[in-house]
């Protein structure tokens, strides 16, 4: 179909294969983990299918036993004593690459999943498509380069694999990176699908993760107050005055959006797991603003991160004393340290420059660069380096 794409996290779901005796990819709705495990898995089975959670619980133990592996079990989070029954095959034969497991839901949110296969389970969630995805482009190296490489270096070895463009930014935010929904080019289509994916959601599937009673068209409401908000702080006290409830009750819905992988925190604010499903809730303006450009950066980062070889990653923002937003810190288990700024202009603001020239004082051994919407890289006059954003990509 031509809405499959190769898939950046298939290599270390390989490697993963090597080193545990079961995999499990997670992730949302529609973000494509069936056909991820169809196209790796020798067998395939799926508990969204009631005929195959009755043979499983008359005969689990036998069809586990397979002779091919790895055998896939598609939505487990559907059937919870599979995970206890894993655990006991796995004990029986601790043989590498035996079980590719998938769930719609975080297994830690669902109350019923009591067996968490701690020591016999490799985790790795899959992000809807990026823009290299979408556009069949290899990974980008960005942050690889930018740890590892001398300023010269660095901006050559960026300005030979930069492809990306403005235009293709925008649609990518407009449309996200599902692939049944990310390649209508029917806009009309492609919201009706948003709207289907979001009844499911948040009608059925949310009752999985913790028992909501607030209607969907208040948890719409929720979702959208989130998406107009994004990159600010999330204000409860706001949420429960639009929707009538606790601000506890208002705290246990993210959660539960959380586990169902539409939302995801950082620090005080929520992003939205998909750009189109947040275009679609509260629609881009004509142009990209600054929040926009970091909320695209932010995808694009987790994504290099959680499917790269850099280890374990912490990613947050900052503020400094004065109020200004460093928007991303990155802080690698090499050592590295990386301060990045956002600019929706095609220079940097004073308040940019003054905020990354004093964290730079303070943290010597942390690289400071300004990501704006320039054409050309250029390093300002008290030495730092900024680069067109669409470099990232």
């Amino acid at each position: 179909m031509a809405h499959q794409r190769n898939r950046f996290c298939e290599q270390v779901i390989a490697k993963a294969l090597k080193q545990a005796p079961c995999v499990g990819v997670v992730g949302m709705r529609q973000v494509g983990k069936t056909t991820l495990l169809k196209k790796i898995a020798v067998r395939y089975h799926s508990f969204d299918q009631i005929e195959f959670q009755t043979r499983f619980e008359r005969q689990g133990a036998s069809l586990l036993e397979v002779a091919d592996y790895p055998l896939a079990l598609d939505e487990i989070q559907k059937y919870p004593p599979a995970f206890d029954a894993l655990k006991y095959s796995i004990d029986n034969l601790r043989r590498l690459g035996r079980f590719l497991i998938s769930g719609s839901v975080r297994f830690a949110a669902r109350r019923q999943i009591r067996e968490s296969l701690t020591g016999r389970l490799f985790l790795l969630e899959l992000f809807p498509l990026n823009l290299s995805e979408c556009h069949s482009k290899k990974p980008s190296e960005f942050l690889s380069l930018v740890t590892g490489c001398h300023k010269d270096i660095l901006i050559n070895s960026l300005q030979k694999k930069t492809w990306a463009n403005q235009t293709q930014l925008y649609h990518f935010m407009k449309s996200g990176g599902l692939p049944g929904i990310c390649f209508l080019r029917d806009d009309g289509l492609r919201e009706n699908y948003f709207a289907n994916h979001l009844d499911t959601l948040l009608g059925r599937d949310i009752q999985l993760v913790r028992q909501v009673r607030l209607s969907v068209t208040k948890l719409i409401t929720i979702l959208t107050e989130l998406a107009k908000n994004q990159g600010f702080p999330a204000c409860m006290a706001d949420l429960s005055r639009r929707v009538g409830c606790s601000q506890p009750t208002v705290k246990a819905v993210l959660d539960a959006l959380e586990g169902l992988f539409l939302i995801r925190p950082f620090g005080k604010t929520y992003f939205f797991e998909d750009p189109g499903l947040s275009h679609y809730l509260c629609p881009l303006e004509a142009k990209l603003t600054r929040q926009d450009m970091i909320r695209c950066l932010y995808h694009e980062f987790r994504t290099q991160i959680a499917y790269g070889s850099f280890g374990r990653v912490m990613m947050e923002s900052y503020t400094t004393r004065g109020g200004s937003e460093i928007p991303f810190m990155l802080s690698f288990r090499s050592g590295h340290k990386l301060a990045i700024a956002v600019e929706a202009e095609e220079t940097p603001s004073d308040k940019a420059l003054k905020s990354l020239t004093w964290f730079k004082k303070k943290e010597s051994k942390t690289k400071s660069i300004v990501l704006c919407i320039a054409k050309k890289p250029f390093v300002t006059t008290s030495g730092l380096l900024c680069l067109p954003w669409h470099w990232v990509f």
